[in-house]
């Protein structure tokens, strides 16, 4: 069974709001290009940090909360934030 985070969304959600954020040149860099995600989310002090994985990469997805919005960060070439709520 899927994770859920407190937004109430499955990781393949997030994930897939993620694409579709990034697929529409929607997005920003987040952290530093070196870092991973989780890494990044940190280094933003983004808040309610919550590592998924659907895609089955060595360096694993978070959802976070930054602010009054959620935003999922993922690898793309460095860590790249979408927001999705």
């Amino acid at each position: 069974m899927e994770k859920t985070s407190s937004l109430h969304l499955t990781d393949s959600e997030i994930e897939a709001l993620w694409d579709k954020g990034n697929n529409a040149g929607d997005g920003y860099a987040v952290g530093e290009a070196n870092m991973t995600p989780r890494e990044a989310a940190e280094a933003e002090e983004f808040d309610k940090i919550r590592t998924f994985d659907t895609r089955n990469s060595t360096s694993h997805c978070v959802v976070a909360r930054d602010g009054d919005k959620w935003v999922a960060v993922c690898d793309a070439n460095g860590p790249w934030a979408v927001d999705i709520i």
